[in-house]
């Protein structure tokens, strides 16, 4: 529970920043958000699961809304790595249509973004997956009874 609680610290505080982030940060943002989501899974079965299932639903919400603006990240970058290769007889064409890609892509970021923000401020105000209490049905280990038997090595 203290790796998901200090995860948790780290990527709401990278959040309050995301405006300022270059697309590598974004990049980074979101593989950390995978893996919070990973471990939120792997170890939920010892939290309360409605609390679980809240977490893992708006850590999916995050994690796709990070990944949709690395998309465009990478399309633009394609794109514009395409316009270059280009012989000189196509260059004007392929730079206007990746423009017009790019420019598109560029409007649906801001949309995204706005977006995003409403998903991190959601994941934010989560409350916390509390530390596992023992199982109460958990049988205690049995102690030894009698002689107690000594272990030698032979040298």
């Amino acid at each position: 529970w203290q790796l998901i609680s200090r995860r948790r610290r780290k990527i709401a505080a990278a959040g309050r920043r995301f405006d300022d982030m270059s697309e590598d940060e974004r990049h980074r943002l979101r593989i950390r958000v995978k893996r919070l989501r990973y471990a939120v899974d792997l170890l939920g079965s010892l939290f309360a699961r409605r609390r679980v299932e809240k977490w893992l639903k708006a850590l999916a919400d995050f994690q796709d809304a990070l990944g949709a603006l690395n998309d465009v990240v990478l399309g633009r970058r394609l794109l514009a790595q395409l316009a270059a290769d280009s012989g000189p007889a196509q260059a004007k064409e392929r730079y206007y249509a990746a423009g017009l890609v790019v420019g598109w892509h560029a409007h649906r970021v801001r949309k995204r973004e706005k977006n995003l923000k409403k998903t991190l401020r959601k994941f934010a105000a989560l409350p916390p997956l509390v530390k596992p209490q023992p199982n109460p049905l958990a049988v205690p280990p049995v102690p030894a009874r009698g002689k107690t038997v000594q272990l030698r090595t032979l040298t």
